[in-house]
């Protein structure tokens, strides 16, 4: 609703539409400016960690941890979480600096470590994108999407990221783009 508001979608229809959707493209903003603050930490503690931790997905596509975003209007892009890939031996690690840094654990499954950047793991809002839903960062042990109920691994992300001057990490442009495709295949 955001990204088609923006591009003029909606121009001329309803006032009750119109308001929604103004409505949807603030909130959806805000989100995404929350996302950018608890995602620059969140990086920043795993990188201060010495810790591998490759952000995938929304984060990317948005830009949101300061790259350029791929996503044309990338306050637009609705997200529920940040999603990172770490290695397997750190995922440990990785959850134990979120802990000190004050997120709790809020679910575990043999998949991904979810942490709430902020929110009460409710429901919130059903009728529309909220800031206020909850922020949720991921951290994924290895590359794995779920097909059809199926755990599909994907290759060694180790062999597939590299590590950045600033020692954050990213997957090369190819892996990436497999990446995005893979997922998006797994949910639809």
């Amino acid at each position: 609703t955001a990204l088609a508001g923006s591009l003029g979608v909606f121009d001329g229809a309803a006032p009750a539409v119109r308001s929604y959707v103004d409505e949807q493209q603030m909130e959806v903003a805000a989100r995404v400016d929350r996302f950018r603050g608890g995602g620059a930490r969140v990086e920043a503690l795993l990188v201060a960690a010495d810790l591998m931790a490759v952000p995938v997905k929304g984060a990317v596509l948005a830009g949101v941890l300061g790259d350029d975003a791929v996503w044309p209007a990338p306050d637009t892009r609705p997200m529920s979480d940040l999603d990172f890939v770490v290695a397997p031996r750190h995922r440990a690690q990785c959850g134990a600096v979120l802990t000190r840094a004050g997120w709790a654990l809020h679910a575990s499954t043999p998949h991904e470590d979810t942490f709430l950047l902020w929110g009460d793991g409710g429901v919130g809002r059903t009728d529309g994108e909220s800031a206020a839903h909850n922020g949720r960062v991921e951290l994924h042990p290895g590359w794995t999407e779920h097909l059809h109920g199926y755990a599909a691994p994907g290759f060694d992300v180790e062999r597939r990221a590299h590590r950045r001057s600033d020692g954050s990490w990213r997957l090369d442009e190819p892996s990436f783009v497999v990446h995005v495709i893979g997922h998006l295949a797994s949910t639809v």
